[in-house]
Formats: structure tokens, C-alpha cells, sequence
């Protein structure tokens, strides 16, 4: 449970907030896991081969995954360290065992962002990037839930802020239409790619700061209404005093 709803006067911020970031946030939040296998007819209940009643394989509860914060810093393509039990032969002890993914260091290239990086990968990601083409695809054109990774999300919005900026590859036209074309069907407007990969808090942070931003636009300070009106009347005094006829000589 987030922390926000602790606050108050933080929960009304939450009904104020874009709807394009409360439908992604719902959306990556209600997703199923990813790798799970869904439940069949046929292997649920009992099975149509025994005849004895005997209860068939369920698959309706997932494993118990865990996300160690490092998780975060690299790209896992959705996989976590699985916890459960294991057992060496029927007559040996049941132990608990956990399974962790390999993770190896990679070198990217960033063809939009035009930098390299290093990026800590799991096989399965490593594969995955290998199929989209390269890392921008596969960034873009992974959801939220499957990316599972800050470093992920952060790096999807720099992509996606990076298309719509107008100093994108401004000295090399030909490529920045190549990206351009290439990318199209990712392309977000600029007030919507800056709210990807926000948490719930870091959004909250924005919308109240937004909000301050503009009030503080709309209401001006006093000493400029004063100065303008001052200005104001000096003015109306000087035109009537060029308008008005000189005086008479004695």
C-alpha cells in the first residue's frame, strides 16, 4: 500500500491526476505476471484418464517470485528470484532452495538517445532485445508489467521525450527522419511521455508541483498591480497636460 493514502490532503491529488497516467498505472498494476501459465479446462478438477478420482494439476497459483531492489537497476525482462522447495530423491529431505536468473553485463547502443550503455541483462532479456532488434524497440515496445525495472522506465521516457524535442538530430536531418518514420507508432505528445515510468509518489510530487506552478501564475503580485496602476496615471496626466491650450500672455 502506498504511503500517499496516509496523507489526507494528498488523496484528492490523486483524483486530479492525467488520465492517460491513471489508465497505465491501473493497467501495469493489474496485468497478469508474466511466464504464467494459464489454467485449462482439462488440467483442472479431476482428470478424464483416472477413473479413481484422483485430483489433476493446478496451476492457478503462480510461484512466489521475488524483486530484489537491484532488480531495478537492470533490465530482468520480467524474472525474479523463485523461492520454494526442492528435494534431491523420493526418500530424501524436502529443503527450501531458491532459483535466481544468470545475469551477464552487455554493451547497447542507443540509436535515439545516441549513447552506449552497459546494462546488467538476463538471458531471457538478452534474448528478448535480440527479436525486437535492438534495445530502443524493445524498450518501447515493452509494457510496464513485462519490463518490471526502473532503469527500464527511465529509459523509455528519455526515448520517448527524445523524439518529440526539437534539437533531435537537428544537424542530420536524413537520420532524424530515418528515426523518425521508424519509431512513428511510439511517438507520444510531450505532456504525456513526461509522466512514464513515474511511481505513484513521484506523480503526486509533479501534479501538486503543477498545480502551485499555476497558481502562482494566476496571482500576481501586489506591488506590479500598484506599479501599473501608478504608471497608468502618470501617463493619463501627461496627455492631458500636452492636450490641454496654453495660457494666455498678460
Amino acid at each position: 500500500m502506498s504511503r500517499i493514502l496516509y496523507y489526507p490532503h494528498l488523496r484528492g491529488v490523486l483524483k486530479r491526476l492525467p488520465e492517460h497516467y491513471k489508465q497505465r498505472y491501473l493497467k501495469a498494476h493489474a496485468s497478469q505476471p508474466i511466464n504464467y501459465l494459464e489454467r485449462t479446462p482439462t488440467l483442472i478438477g479431476r482428470t478424464l484418464q483416472m477413473k479413481n478420482l484422483a485430483p489433476g494439476e493446478y496451476y492457478d497459483v503462480p510461484p512466489k517470485v521475488m524483486y530484489p531492489p537491484e532488480s531495478e537497476r537492470c533490465l530482468w525482462a520480467g524474472e525474479g528470484i523463485v523461492v520454494g522447495n526442492a528435494q534431491k530423491n523420493e526418500m530424501s529431505d524436502i529443503y527450501p532452495r531458491s532459483w535466481r536468473p544468470k545475469l551477464v553485463q552487455q554493451l547497447f547502443y542507443s540509436e535515439i538517445l545516441d549513447h552506449w550503455m552497459a546494462i546488467i541483462v538476463t538471458s531471457r532479456a538478452l534474448q528478448l532485445i535480440e527479436q525486437c532488434g535492438g534495445l530502443d524497440p524493445y524498450i518501447l515496445s515493452t509494457s510496464e508489467s513485462e519490463l518490471h525495472s526502473r532503469l527500464g522506465m527511465h529509459l523509455k521516457r528519455d526515448m520517448l521525450l527524445r523524439l518529440t524535442s526539437d534539437d533531435f538530430f537537428a544537424d542530420d536531418l536524413q537520420k532524424r527522419n530515418t528515426l523518425l518514420k521508424k519509431y512513428s507508432r511510439f511517438i507520444l505528445p510531450r505532456e504525456e511521455a513526461e509522466w512514464i515510468g513515474l511511481t505513484l509518489e513521484e506523480a503526486v510530487k509533479k501534479q501538486v508541483k503543477l498545480e502551485h506552478e499555476a497558481a502562482k501564475n494566476r496571482k500576481r503580485p501586489l506591488k506590479i498591480t500598484f506599479a501599473e496602476e501608478l504608471l497608468d496615471q502618470l501617463q493619463s496626466v501627461s496627455r492631458n497636460q500636452e492636450v490641454s491650450p496654453d495660457s494666455d500672455p498678460g
